[in-house]
């Protein structure tokens, strides 16, 4: 067998990285089922851990507004409002469900308006975690 050349290599390089973007919407879904089934039985950590890993790979393998709702999410999980928990994971798996829909990748005008409302969202989470707190 000859010696695998450094063109062969990048070509087969370049050709997983391929085939791991075109399955990356199914890999999504099933993120986002996990995560859902997580916040149900109230398993945060499991859903920050998910979220850290969209936050960095989405924009990586093409969908970066999915990894800035990622980062959103993240962030609500770090308010510690528990009383909010259950419906910010939901609000943002839907919000990245939406995405992968409607194939948004980047924002867009008309994603910056939901983007906002995440904001706020876990603007209000983290005021209600400091005054329960």
């Amino acid at each position: 067998m000859l010696p695998l050349t450094l063109d062969d290599a990048v070509a087969r390089a370049d050709d997983l990285l391929q085939s791991v973007i075109a399955d990356y919407p199914k890999h999504l879904e099933t993120t986002f089922a996990e995560m859902e089934g997580s916040a149900r039985s109230r398993q945060w950590m499991d859903i920050q851990i998910a979220a850290h890993d969209l936050k960095g790979q989405a924009a990586t393998l093409g969908w970066p507004i999915i990894g800035l709702v990622a980062r959103s999410l993240e962030a609500a999980i770090r308010t510690r409002d528990k009383t909010h928990f259950e419906e910010a994971v939901r609000v943002h798996v839907d919000c990245m469900r939406l995405c992968l829909a409607t194939n948004i990748r980047k924002p867009i005008p008309a994603a910056a308006r939901f983007l906002e409302e995440l904001a706020a969202l876990v603007a209000r989470m983290g005021k209600s975690a400091v005054e329960a707190g």
